[in-house]
């Protein structure tokens, strides 16, 4: 097992702990849908990771972990909100929920996290 993997599966067993809930699993995918960092599969309760974070993590591994932990408290509130039976009524409420979540426990705003990952993904790719 990676570094970055013993992180990140500390880090969903910490918000589990905290939230009373069980730990989602995690596994890595060349690409993801409309090419978001991440999503959370309801059926298999997974927590789909996009390769390119590991990329990030190798260039700048302190920008990377601030970009990967807001990823994971993002699709973990849909683990939470998914398995306390929650239901959103839109799509868009459900993404600002896990926004706040992911914002209350990392300190970064959407807006924030998402300038970190735009300045990194064009790091790498003039890296690579």
């Amino acid at each position: 097992m990676s570094t970055l993997d013993s992180i990140i599966n500390n880090f969903l067993a910490k918000l589990a702990t905290k939230e009373g809930i069980s730990t989602p699993s995690y596994t890595w995918k060349e690409k993801t849908a409309y090419g978001s960092p991440a999503r959370y599969h309801t059926l298999t309760e997974t927590v789909i990771l996009n390769e390119d974070l590991k990329r990030y993590y190798k260039f700048n591994s302190g920008t990377a972990l601030e970009i990967i932990r807001f990823v994971l408290a993002h699709e973990f509130k849909h683990h939470l909100d998914h398995k306390k039976g929650v239901i959103i009524g839109t799509l868009y409420k459900g993404e600002v929920r896990a926004d706040r979540y992911a914002q209350s426990i990392t300190g970064l705003s959407r807006r924030a996290w998402l300038k970190k990952l735009i300045g990194i993904k064009k790091y790498t790719e003039r890296r690579s």
